[in-house]
């Protein structure tokens, strides 16, 4: 059944802002499974840092290929958005392309929505899609603005703290091994190996939502400025810790 979207296409804050609540998703399923398959099989170090961070994106790609072809994932039924080839659902094939184009472009497809004429990501474009708001969608409707400022009053105050707690752990597991961290074979070390990258994401968004909030007036100019500081703090530290990762594997 095909859901019904208007001829709007859904810009990139929304879009991040979905994309994101997807991330969050699917991130405990992704540790767990992580956990399970290492405790069981015991692989040796090199075989366990692939399937630390293979997981995630075998998964990632699995769980949007399966939404997509439904035309929305989670985070998009909830912003309202939908995602559609000529105003059709996406076949199976073509969902798994496009969710296969769209971690493997990363970044360079989302800087592309603004930058195109018509909100456009890379991924889209190439798999010839499109991202559209619903038809009677609330979030695009009367209740968008007071969504999207919950959201911001919340990410804000909330962002900062994950990406904190997420490096007092890195921290804590450091000193308690007292050895180069990502290089043991203790199960704490690969949890590292999922909540630095997302830590890395949340201070991202914390940086967007700390803008956002300035330009929206949700909280006062200092407090904002004050959080987007501080996100971006977070997210030097976190870049660190991710290359001195990517270096030691």
């Amino acid at each position: 059944m095909n859901v019904k979207t208007t001829n709007i296409k859904a810009g990139l804050k929304v879009r991040f802002l979905s994309f994101f609540m997807d991330a969050v998703i699917t991130a405990l399923p992704s540790l767990l499974l992580i956990i399970l398959f290492l405790f069981l099989f015991k692989p040796g170090q090199s075989a366990s840092a692939a399937i630390t961070l293979l997981t995630p994106f075998v998964l990632f790609i699995l769980y949007f290929t399966f939404f997509t072809a439904k035309s929305q994932s989670l985070g998009q039924k909830y912003f309202g958005i939908a995602v559609t080839a000529n105003n059709e659902n996406l076949s199976f094939g073509k969902s798994l392309v496009r969710s296969f184009l769209k971690i493997i472009l990363g970044w360079i497809s989302w800087i592309s929505i603004p930058g195109s004429s018509n909100k456009t990501s890379l991924h889209d474009i190439l798999c010839k899609t499109g991202v559209f708001y619903l038809e009677n969608s609330r979030v695009f409707n009367s209740d968008k603005q007071e969504r999207l400022t919950r959201f911001l009053q919340k990410a804000v105050v909330i962002t900062p703290i994950i990406s904190l707690l997420v490096f007092i752990y890195y921290l804590v597991v450091k000193i308690t091994m007292k050895s180069a961290v990502l290089v043991s074979g203790n199960i704490l070390i690969y949890i590292i190996y999922i909540l630095i990258p997302a830590a890395f994401y949340t201070s991202l968004l914390g940086m967007v939502v700390s803008f956002q909030s300035i330009k929206e007036k949700i909280y006062p100019k200092k407090f904002g400025f004050t959080f987007l500081v501080i996100n971006a703090i977070f997210l030097v530290i976190l870049s660190v810790v991710v290359i001195r990762a990517a270096c030691s594997m």
